[in-house]
């Protein structure tokens, strides 16, 4: 039952009252208004509930011509440890020009929580962090620090909700080696789903050719029952059918290409990996 529908049987039931009052009418408007109330609480409640406050993963946000992304945020309850990954372009730091962050939780917003940040590559940054217990949700200021940059377009903020992290119970600080490790791991795991892809376009574009080979073969045997006109117009279609399927195989082909250079790569970072954990070891 909706708003509109509550105020309905409300006057209804002052009109009654005034008419014809009794005490059973009073109950049950009674009953009527509390129902209304607390349709009306819950539904305010439960839209609040459901709200989350998270900047979305990879959403790509500039800064003074820079290119800020947050790729993964990542949470272990049992310690309060929190780790963010962060891609940055276009920044390179200099003696006049630095990046700092700041971390604050929400029930708390003036209290600043130590961080720390850790540079693994050019682009790849890491944030830790311990979080105070029962956290609901932060946001993670960059701050571009240098002598010519205006205070007041020199940050720009992340935010992270704690239903939207993933859990991860063994999560610990790591060294900027291992880091880079992490990292490298996470490029294959890419790759990996672009190469899965890859696998889907082919074998969709297969089962188009194979369709198409399907009707190209239905056309020829038609043939044998129509005119000099009608054979005309399906060998048209049976050539256009021939040129699609041509089309779709030089397509598969790239994809194939594409593939193999993926595989490459990925060669490539397994052993920069293996290179990386004997320098751990």
């Amino acid at each position: 039952m909706d708003i509109e529908k509550f105020q309905e049987k409300l006057k209804e039931m002052k009109y009654k009252m005034e008419n014809h009052g009794s005490m059973s009418s009073y109950i049950i408007c009674g009953f009527i208004a509390l129902g209304l109330v607390f349709f009306l609480s819950s539904n305010i409640l439960f839209n609040k509930e459901i709200q989350l406050i998270s900047t979305p993963l990879n959403k790509k946000i500039e800064l003074n011509g820079m290119q800020l992304s947050l790729t993964s945020r990542e949470f272990n309850p049992e310690n309060n440890l929190i780790q963010f990954n962060v891609k940055i372009k276009n920044f390179i730091p200099t003696d006049e020009k630095s990046l700092s962050v700041e971390l604050r939780e929400k029930s708390n917003p003036k209290k600043l929580i130590e961080t720390k940040l850790v540079k693994v590559s050019n682009e790849d940054y890491i944030v830790y962090s311990k979080l105070p217990k029962n956290w609901s949700a932060v946001s993670l200021t960059f701050i571009e620090n240098g002598v010519n940059i205006d205070s007041s377009k020199n940050k720009i903020k992340f935010y992270s909700d704690s239903r939207d992290i993933t859990v991860d119970n063994t999560l610990k600080e790591k060294n900027k080696e291992g880091l880079t490790v992490e990292l490298v791991e996470n490029d294959i795991q890419k790759i990996k789903e672009e190469i899965k892809n890859k696998d889907n376009e082919i074998a969709s574009k297969n089962k188009d050719i194979e369709n198409l080979n399907s009707q190209i073969s239905t056309l020829e045997k038609e043939k044998e029952y129509q005119t000099e006109t009608e054979i005309t117009e399906t060998d048209s279609k049976i050539n256009s059918f021939k040129t699609e399927i041509e089309n779709k195989n030089k397509e598969i082909s790239n994809l194939n290409n594409t593939k193999n250079e993926l595989n490459k790569k990925i060669e490539k970072l397994n052993k920069k990996k293996a290179d990386l954990l004997e320098l751990v070891k």
